[in-house]
């Protein structure tokens, strides 16, 4: 059995007048049917919850939010090599319930919008790497 965290962030500038940013946190929980956390087959569950901004302050200033929680079941295989190389699979379906809002305008032409929606998903992962 494991859990494992997740986590990441991220900011771009692709245009002068432009601001991206991105930040995840999550926990997957994993048990080991056959094998174990160096060889085996696995079943769990995961949760993770991600942010996304991106701010257009040109002519217009647009400013766009998203949020998303995402909780979802899966299986998978993983393999970890003497070397430490490690390839970790998984597949299974979440829910994803996202919270969109977008505001923006100069005078006249000012407008905001928000909008909540649950769909689900599939879940997909492949992770390459080295365990030490």
């Amino acid at each position: 059995n494991g859990i494992a965290l997740i986590g990441g962030l991220g900011s771009n500038t692709p245009i002068s007048t432009t601001q991206a940013n991105i930040w995840e946190i999550g926990a997957q929980y994993r048990y080991y049917a056959i094998g174990n956390f160096n060889h085996g087959i696995q079943f769990g569950y995961e949760i993770i919850y991600s942010s996304f901004s991106f701010t257009e302050g040109g002519k217009t200033s647009i400013e766009t939010s998203a949020s998303s929680i995402r909780i979802g079941a899966f299986t998978g295989y993983k393999f970890v090599a003497t070397s430490g190389l490690t390839v970790d699979m998984q597949a299974g379906f979440s829910y994803h319930k996202f919270k969109l809002s977008v505001s923006g305008g100069k005078g006249d032409s000012s407008a905001n919008l928000s909008q909540n929606q649950i769909i689900p998903d599939l879940l997909l992962h492949f992770n390459l790497g080295w365990s030490f």
